[in-house]
């Protein structure tokens, strides 16, 4: 039973980083909407914030969802196919 407590509060510490992580990426964003620069790479706003969760101390990182997760956030946004890369307009 304690190592399940142990184990509950490891995920939920990992659950605050990742909340917090992804906070940091929404203000990157919006700080340079606010600089006039209105597309930006998904992969690159994705290995941010994989970068970001790994330098807190995050050993796993799930891929799943981030481009619906983004959106969510930026319900005005849309993404774009553009040659090779998935790219984010902000409207």
């Amino acid at each position: 039973m304690r190592k399940r407590k142990n184990s509950d509060g490891c995920h939920m510490e990992e659950k605050k980083i990742e909340a917090w992580s992804f906070i940091e990426l929404i203000n990157f964003i919006e700080y340079l909407v606010k600089e006039d620069v209105f597309s930006f790479k998904l992969s690159e706003l994705r290995h941010k914030y994989e970068d970001c969760l790994v330098a807190l101390g995050v050993q796993e990182i799930y891929k799943v969802c981030f481009k619906e997760k983004i959106l969510g956030y930026f319900p005005q946004g849309q993404v774009q196919n553009y040659g090779k890369h998935v790219v984010l307009i902000h409207d």
